[in-house]
């Protein structure tokens, strides 16, 4: 997430990609981002725009939002 929201590798949909990838990865690994779209947008959004998009408060925020996915 840090990396591609702060690098900006993409022309366009640097935020929703680097959202979508976090959330695909912890899937893989047995949970899930439990938060809304307009939520973890705004997360995003602020973080980027206070330059604080890195990965200690990415940490912190994961961790408040994250559920195991049940069987």
């Amino acid at each position: 997430m840090e990396s591609l929201g702060s690098i900006h590798p993409f022309v366009d949909g640097n935020k929703p990609v680097s959202f979508t990838l976090t959330d695909v990865l912890l899937r893989a690994n047995g949970y899930f981002l439990d938060v809304d779209s307009l939520a973890a947008h705004r997360f995003i959004t602020e973080a980027m725009e206070r330059k604080e998009l890195r990965f200690p408060q990415i940490r912190e925020w994961i961790r408040s939002i994250v559920k195991p996915i049940e069987d």
